[in-house]
């Protein structure tokens, strides 16, 4: 489901998703997602995610992730074998992006427990 806040109308009445960097990135949980990410020496599953970034349920949690790599900000770089299945792993794409940095950076007033990036 896609969050109302993200949601434009359409001509049909109806409402549509319209995805791009910029508006993939104002949202806090995906900055911090991509903080956690940019930080780590390795890439992180979405378990692994919702531990370092408290207070997102898995549901959304993968909602951010797929958010993120429909914009290029994250890839899926293998899979992590776990006593219930495999789960992939996520690295982030957009660690010397300038833009992505200032932005990270540049809102962390914002988000106040975020580590500095770059």
């Amino acid at each position: 489901m896609v969050p109302e806040s993200e949601q434009h109308p359409s001509g049909e009445g109806g409402s549509t998703r319209v995805p791009d960097l910029e508006s993939a990135l104002e949202h806090p949980t995906r900055r911090e997602i991509l903080r956690v990410l940019i930080a780590s020496d390795n890439a992180k599953t979405v378990r692994e995610l919702a531990e370092l970034v408290p207070g997102v349920n898995l549901s959304s949690l993968n909602y951010h992730l797929l958010v993120l790599d429909r914009e290029g900000c994250l890839s899926r770089t293998g899979e992590v074998g776990l006593d219930d299945g495999r789960l992939p792993a996520y690295s982030p794409t957009v660690a010397e992006n300038q833009f992505v940095l200032d932005i990270l950076n540049g809102t962390r007033g914002e988000d106040p427990t975020a580590p500095r990036c770059g």
